[in-house]
């Protein structure tokens, strides 16, 4: 994928967002964030729009530049991974 950005661009688009990045959620954060119980998104030559439907009845509406997309889709990807390895192995 092509974003217009030079390499050097988008590693300095990385530093500013790991510095500017909120902090990870406690345990005690979690119990009280909105949960998304529906998504829907749709790409556009910047990055991706992101629509989000939380229990509430509410919407929340993100754009995800390309840097913050990659960083999303390696965390789910990581996820899977992990996920992946605590199963069970077929037997041969």
């Amino acid at each position: 994928m092509t974003t217009g950005y030079a390499r050097d661009q988008l590693d300095r688009m990385e530093e500013m967002f790991a510095k500017r990045l909120p902090r990870l959620p406690a345990e005690k954060d979690k119990r009280r964030l909105p949960i998304a119980d529906a998504v829907s998104a749709a790409g556009s030559p910047f990055g991706v729009w992101v629509r989000l439907h939380v229990e509430a009845g509410d919407f929340l509406l993100l754009f995800l530049n390309p840097v913050v997309l990659m960083f999303l889709f390696q965390g789910i990807n990581e996820c899977a991974m992990d996920a992946a390895g605590g199963m069970a192995k077929p037997a041969s």
